[in-house]
């Protein structure tokens, strides 16, 4: 689909203004929800002789929102027609993991995912504000709006939910923390979608508009 879009300038950053702002409002506010019950996520799913991996649960998620931007970058770059870039950003990701095993070579796996997501972080803003943008793929307003939006909602959507319900302690019953951590959740997401809906109409209509049932949406968000 992208390689069909337009090489007119205006109509490729537009595109890739839309991929990356998908990208990253979807997968910030999972990140952050997942981070926030970590404890429980892993309480829940594996038993309490997995507490020890809830510390890294933040950082393996951070490294992932960080390598999902990095491989849209990556299609977009291929999409423009260029191959050697998306080369270039695939061995840079490489020399990433090698520069982060390096550093926690002595087997600390909190340190290894600590290296990963800073040598992650230093590809992700090169590539999206540099490459992407000399390209004509993206926009700096569209990269800021990638950026700001799902950091501001989530931060809102956070506190309300933490305020509304407070992560269940893990001394409860499994189906108590369950159902308690499913509520954070839902409040979480619905207070994320109106932070986006109030603060940021324009930019998520510009998403909806091609999603399917966009209508049913607008009807439940009251956009027009």
């Amino acid at each position: 689909m992208l390689t069909r879009v337009s090489d007119a300038a205006d109509n490729a950053r537009r595109v890739g203004d839309l991929v990356i702002r998908l990208i990253a409002w979807v997968s910030v506010p999972i990140a952050v929800t997942l981070g926030a019950l970590a404890h429980q996520v892993v309480h829940v799913n594996y038993g309490d002789q997995w507490e020890m991996v809830a510390a890294l649960l933040h950082w393996a998620l951070a490294a992932s929102v960080s390598a999902s931007l990095i491989a849209a970058a990556n299609t977009l770059l291929l999409s423009r027609q260029k191959p050697k870039l998306c080369v270039v950003v695939d061995f840079s990701m490489l020399s990433g993991v090698i520069i982060a095993l390096l550093i926690a070579k002595k087997g600390d796996p909190l340190l290894y995912l600590m290296a990963l997501n800073s040598m992650q972080i230093i590809v992700l803003l090169f590539f999206v504000a540099y490459l992407l943008y000399k390209q004509g793929a993206l926009s700096i307003r569209g990269v800021i709006n990638a950026a700001l939006a799902p950091a501001l909602a989530s931060g809102i959507a956070w506190i309300s939910a933490s305020l509304i319900v407070i992560p269940p302690s893990l001394t409860i019953g499994t189906t108590h923390i369950l159902l308690q951590s499913i509520l954070w959740g839902v409040i979480f997401t619905i207070t994320y979608a109106l932070v986006l809906r109030i603060v940021f109409p324009e930019s998520l209509k510009g998403l909806i508009d091609h999603f399917p049932m966009r209508g049913a949406i607008y009807r439940v968000l009251h956009l027009k």
